[in-house]
């Protein structure tokens, strides 16, 4: 709902109606380097990576921004931010498990120093939530997807949330127990 206040609205308006400076810089980042990682031969992932996914993070950031004056980024820079730092972190949890049960593995791995590998993947693993995080309030921002009906929903009880914590515990506990 708009303010009957007029100068608000212009407020408003102008706030919506830019493209950000960070949009910019993304759509820079997403046409070097996919051209790049297209167009090379060899190895090239490992350093184009990065700055493509963040390319990508920075392009639905400024989409989002665009379409409702204000977004994650904009928000809270900081806790934009962070976003990377926890992705990273995250993803090594996922990686951990992995070790166990070798449900993938990276080509080329061997090409990389331990300590190479880690930094390299870290700075992959860190675009995962602000990428998921972006384009889900993107998705958001259409009118269709809010219009969608919701299936059924689970009560956040507490003994429906122990129950839930302990089944992914245990879920957890007989993929490590047994991989295969």
């Amino acid at each position: 709902m708009l303010s009957k206040n007029p100068r608000a609205h212009l407020e408003l308006t102008s706030r919506t109606s830019g493209w950000p400076a960070h949009g910019w810089l993304g759509l820079g980042l997403v046409i070097t380097f996919w051209i790049l990682n297209w167009s090379l031969s060899g190895l090239r992932t490992h350093w184009g990576f990065f700055p493509l996914w963040l390319g990508y993070c920075l392009t639905v950031d400024a989409l989002v921004f665009a379409r409702k004056g204000d977004s994650l980024l904009t928000r809270s820079p900081g806790a934009y931010v962070g976003l990377f730092l926890v992705s990273a972190l995250a993803w090594w949890l996922f990686e951990l498990i992995n070790w166990r049960t070798q449900n993938w593995y990276y080509e080329g791995r061997h090409y990389f120093t331990d300590y190479q590998y880690f930094v390299l993947a870290s700075l992959a693993f860190s675009t995962v939530m602000p990428a998921v995080f972006g384009t889900a309030e993107l998705v958001g921002t259409f009118g269709w997807i809010r219009r969608i009906k919701r299936g059924p929903l689970i009560v956040p009880k507490p003994a429906t949330l122990v129950a839930l914590f302990t089944t992914g515990c245990l879920m957890l506990v007989l993929s490590l127990s047994w991989p295969r």
